[in-house]
């Protein structure tokens, strides 16, 4: 009897550790595309933090050499088209060299590209820096200004919007969350695009080089899970995994 429950204890150990090992296989693919796309983790705290804040600069010195250079007025139709000319379209991957990136204004100003965040933090500090009144609205893969007059499109309208500022219009969305000039909903947008939107921001405009070590990873993580599905029980009976 002794015998026989060693012998299902150490099954269960053994199994026990296989599957340990594929958690840890796991773990470290994870936490290894993460460190591919972050190797400075601070760079997207910093852009949660600036996007959470909302940190627009409208008394930035450059900015209002930008202004005074390009003879900016207060008619926010031209100041949103200008920048949008001003502003070349690239990815966060293009620019920065990670999947998402929320720059300041003097970045922007510097790289003179970006995507609709860099877009967006230059018009909202060019629009205060004038007193001009605009809403903020932001959808799972958008952000844009919105201001009385502006026409909506299909990806910048209320009904796509997940989180804005101010007071929306007559709306079928569930609001979750409208307080203090701020607002939640649930999002009226096609998931297909949305998925495919991910998809270029995050892989297909990925640097070669960070792709190779994302591949490297991968292998590594298969490499561990086949080794705990197909190994000798020999390994996960006294190697470091066994149970004290």
């Amino acid at each position: 009897m002794y015998n026989l429950k060693s012998s299902l204890k150490r099954e269960v150990i053994k199994l026990k550790n296989r599957k340990r090992l594929i958690f840890c296989a796991v773990i470290f693919f994870f936490t290894w595309v993460f460190y591919v796309c972050y190797p400075w983790p601070l760079d997207l705290t910093k852009s949660v933090y600036r996007f959470v804040y909302q940190q627009t600069d409208p008394s930035s010195e450059k900015l209002s050499f930008f202004i005074e250079k390009h003879s900016l007025g207060e008619d926010p139709f031209e100041i949103e088209e200008f920048v949008f000319k001003k502003i070349s379209y690239s990815h966060d991957w293009q620019v920065y060299n990670m999947p998402w990136y929320f720059p300041t204004v003097e970045e922007v100003l510097k790289k003179e590209k970006g995507d609709c965040k860099a877009r967006f933090i230059l018009i909202a500090s060019i629009f205060e820096s004038f007193n001009i009144p605009y809403q903020l609205f932001f959808s799972p893969t958008h952000i844009w200004i919105n201001y009385p007059g502006r026409q909506e499109t299909r990806f910048e309208n209320e009904e796509v919007a997940l989180f804005f500022t101010g007071e929306i219009e007559s709306i079928d969305s569930i609001i979750f969350l409208s307080r203090d000039n701020f607002g939640l909903k649930f999002p009226e947008v096609d998931w297909n695009d949305s998925r495919e939107i991910f998809w270029q921001a995050f892989w297909q405009y990925m640097p070669d080089s960070k792709k190779k070590l994302i591949y490297q990873g991968l292998f590594f993580s298969v490499f561990l899970v086949l080794f705990a599905l197909t190994a000798s029980d020999k390994y996960f009976n006294f190697y470091f995994f066994t149970n004290k």
